[in-house]
């Protein structure tokens, strides 16, 4: 039995420019040259992997030294083109620069390039992988290059033009590959198994196709180790098992429910596609697929969708049950997940879960609190508080002297009582005090207060106005890694309530000792204290310097707030004294 000792990508590799797939703005400007007389002395020919940069190098070699050129393409049956075709000719010389890059090998060529041609009319260079020639190298190749022999032609191709010295690229003629269209690779593969005599499947070719990403060589060294595994009847579920893809039906599931918040639902999907064997980093871009598909279904844009009626309909039946703006939300959230390459945990995927179908349908992303944070916002003074220079800059209102006496204290939620949080409360009460009378902390609820005073005060606005750009701040936070921790998980020891910003001074308050001792490591390395740094500046719009302090108990606390609210005190703050030290009795 004979068997072919050539794969698919060489078997069936164009010999004619003709016979190129999805490289039309290409070979149109070559045949021209060709039918005109006016080849260039160099070119080179950049695009991703699998375009068809050396094949089309090749046949413009082949080409140019051709003794009957028909239409631009070459015979094929000169004995110029039948050299060529069996890599005996002579006159086209191909090197791969990542073997052949240092400067003795670019010596080498500028002292042979002098010689005639032995056959053709033209002796040709095909330089492979040019990008990884040294400087050195190109800096040698540079007078030759711009200035060859009349009977020198040099093509140079890479895959990162981006590496390759400006002065190289600009003595050459430049022609960029496009990555190639899904169906330009799928009908080259339906061509190739015709002429092979296998059957496959139309779902399985567009699958084929898909995870060549553009690339004709990989594609048809997909379809070929299919076929060299379930012979000559290929299914869809074939290429599905070969290259260990996620069915369809599994990320569909998963991105209904995300759109459907059901959490419940969405994490058993996502352990049981991990308990089948599949990598969290296929799912992830599974999933991450459809909600793009998501999105652009949601403004109208489904012409390029490769993608089955059903599976379009289902996504725009969850779109239809999912509020607009959460679509993007969602698809910012999935797309930021990081899956290392050798993980196989699937819990970076349960984690965006979770925050996603934790998500209010009706606020945005941005203003989602932590459990202590958002129950703070259900807790407002009915009366604006005295004001104080400490706390947020731009909050303090004139006294009135004849409503001092009755007005009303409501301090802030130290560390100790968010910590009795869950313990019973007595609901649509307000204590009145003096201001001599001790600084307790008096709860209402914030429907009562919309009855009574409806009218947010200037401190109020400004203090949530504090805690959203603190939010954001420890969001921005969340995203860095410091040195061993996430800046933004041990930042949100910090009680909003308890930062103290006095002129540029940011003090933040840690509950606990052991965070606050993680974060002075941290902070110890420039590269941690700058991501800080630009997050507040990013968030608050002023550059503060900060101070690491552990929170106080309540008796410090009040006794700390009832000197700063002291006339004298404030009076001295405002000519422009500091705090340097405060000290008991």
């Amino acid at each position: 039995m004979t068997m072919t000792s050539e794969v698919y990508a060489r078997k069936w590799r164009p010999s004619v420019f003709a016979d190129l797939v999805g490289q039309e703005h290409i070979t149109s400007v070559l045949r021209n040259s060709l039918l005109t007389n006016r080849l260039g002395h160099a070119y080179i020919f950049c695009g991703p992997r699998g375009t068809g940069k050396t094949t089309t190098a090749r046949i413009l070699a082949k080409a140019a030294n051709c003794l009957t050129v028909t239409d631009g393409d070459p015979c094929n049956s000169c004995t110029i083109c039948l050299s060529a075709n069996a890599n005996t000719l002579l006159d086209i010389i191909e090197l791969d620069a990542a073997s052949n890059r240092g400067i003795d090998e670019i010596r080498e060529i500028r002292d042979k390039v002098n010689f005639a041609p032995t056959e053709g009319k033209y002796k040709i260079y095909i330089i492979d992988e040019a990008h990884m020639l040294t400087d050195q190298a190109s800096n040698a190749f540079l007078k030759t290059l711009e200035e060859p022999p009349s009977h020198v032609i040099f093509i140079l191709c890479t895959t990162e033009s981006q590496r390759i010295l400006p002065t190289i690229l600009s003595r050459c003629q430049r022609h960029d590959f496009r990555r190639l269209q899904n169906q330009d690779i799928i009908n080259q593969l339906s061509s190739i198994a015709s002429k092979e005599s296998f059957a496959i499947e139309i779902e399985a070719l567009k699958t084929i196709s898909r995870q060549s990403f553009g690339s004709l060589r990989d594609a048809e060294n997909l379809m070929e180790q299919i076929v060299i595994s379930y012979g000559n009847d290929i299914t869809n579920d074939h290429v599905n098992d070969t290259l260990g893809l996620i069915t369809t039906e599994t990320p569909l599931n998963i991105v209904t429910s995300l759109l459907g918040k059901q959490t419940t639902q969405c994490l058993q999907l996502i352990n049981q596609a991990t308990w089948e064997g599949f990598e969290p980093k296929r799912i992830h871009k599974a999933t991450l697929d459809l909600l793009r598909a998501a999105m652009l279904i949601e403004w109208g844009v489904v012409g390029n969708l490769d993608l089955p009626e059903s599976t379009i309909n289902q996504i725009t039946s969850a779109i239809n049950k999912t509020p607009s703006h959460n679509i993007g939300q969602v698809l910012k959230i999935w797309s930021n997940i990081i899956i290392n390459a050798d993980s196989s945990s699937s819990l970076p995927l349960e984690l965006a879960a979770i925050e996603i179908c934790g998500v209010s349908n009706t606020l945005p992303m941005e203003s989602q609190l932590s459990p202590n944070e958002d129950k703070m916002l259900l807790q407002q003074p009915q009366t604006p508080k005295k004001p104080r220079s400490s706390g947020l800059s731009g909050t303090v209102q004139p006294e009135n002297s004849t409503s001092s006496d009755q007005s009303i204290q409501s301090d802030t939620i130290s560390g100790s009582s968010m910590q009795k949080r869950d313990e019973p409360q007595i609901e649509n009460s307000v204590d009145v005090q003096h201001p001599e009378e001790s600084d307790d902390t008096h709860i209402t609820h914030a429907q009562e207060m919309e009855s009574t005073n409806p009218e947010p005060t200037t401190e109020t606005t400004a203090l949530n106005e504090f805690r959203n750009n603190w939010m954001e701040c420890l969001k921005i936070l969340s995203r860095c890694k410091g040195i061993k921790y996430t800046l933004g998980a041990l930042l949100r020891d910090c009680s909003v309530t308890d930062i103290q910003i006095i002129e540029d001074q940011m003090e933040l308050p840690f509950r606990n000792q052991a965070n606050l001792d993680r974060m002075q490591e941290e902070i110890a390395d420039p590269n941690s204290r700058k991501m800080i740094d630009d997050a507040i500046y990013e968030c608050f719009g002023h550059k503060y310097k900060y101070s690491l302090t552990l929170c106080t108990t309540q008796e410090d606390q009040t006794s700390r707030r009832a000197i700063q609210d002291s006339p004298l005190v404030r009076a001295a703050l405002g000519m422009g004294a500091r705090i340097i030290e405060e000290t008991k009795e």
